[in-house]
């Protein structure tokens, strides 16, 4: 049995293998700037072959079976409830659609780009939309019949700069509202924007601010109500349940 995620998931898949150095400003405790040196490594991705697929353990009754393959570097996968996969890849600056028409769980033929937009990455389906963020972006685009997209709605342009953590999730709660992910700029700094390392809560239209104070790089999964526990990364190795309240700005 093959089977997707219901839910919009992360699919990180990192670039080949670089080792990039450059200099950037560090925030000091005294609120000056100081130029460091950074290196970046990025380990080469590892290909999805049948001997590795083998090795993940599932229960009794499951399998797992690529549902395509050759994608690069894909992100984040959302379902709408026709079955339409929509897949956004970071580096390409593009989402692909993917169908399963005969319902094998394995998608028909190639995948279709249906939106190009330099860095995106979150996506959720919501009332016959697909919801889309960029760095400083949040989109919105009517989900057609064939799983096209209509022309996006720009709702937000003006989500705080990514610094080292760009990546925006997406996901409506209970309430209704569509809750954003931003990461803080990086790993130690004095954030003057309010709005870094947070929850955004927004109405569908993009309307009504607020924010909620989170750790410096989110999860996966940025739902929540009021008050409610978020999954949250506070480190590349540990996931924390922290609460969070909303506050308006």
């Amino acid at each position: 049995m093959a089977f997707l995620p219901r839910r919009a998931l992360s699919a990180a898949v990192l670039p080949a293998l670089c080792t990039l150095a450059f200099a950037a400003p560090a925030q000091q405790n005294d609120g000056t700037d100081t130029a460091v040196t950074h290196t970046v490594f990025q380990p080469p991705p590892v290909e999805a072959t049948a001997a590795r697929l083998a090795q993940v353990e599932l229960p009794d009754g499951f399998e797992i079976t690529p549902f395509t393959t050759g994608l690069k570097n894909p992100r984040i996968l959302a379902v709408d409830p026709s079955g339409h996969v929509y897949v956004s890849r970071r580096e390409q600056g593009d989402v692909l659609l993917l169908r399963d028409e005969d319902g094998d769980g394995r998608a028909d033929g190639e995948p279709r780009q249906v939106l190009h937009r330099p860095a995106v990455h979150g996506l959720e389906v919501h009332d016959g939309a697909l919801y889309i963020a960029t760095v400083k972006e949040l989109l919105r685009a009517p989900i057609q019949p064939d799983g096209s997209l209509g022309e996006p709605e720009l709702l937000v342009d003006d989500l705080p700069d990514g610094g080292q953590h760009p990546n925006r999730t997406l996901a409506f709660g209970p309430d209704g509202k569509l809750y954003v992910s931003i990461g803080s700029t990086c790993n130690a700094c004095n954030e003057t924007n309010p709005e870094h390392a947070t929850l955004l809560r927004v109405e569908p239209d993009g309307s009504s601010r607020w924010w909620g104070r989170l750790l410096r790089r989110t999860g996966d999964d940025p739902c929540c109500d009021r008050l409610v526990s978020v999954r949250v990364t506070q480190s590349a190795r540990t996931l924390r349940e922290v609460p969070y309240r909303a506050k308006q700005q």
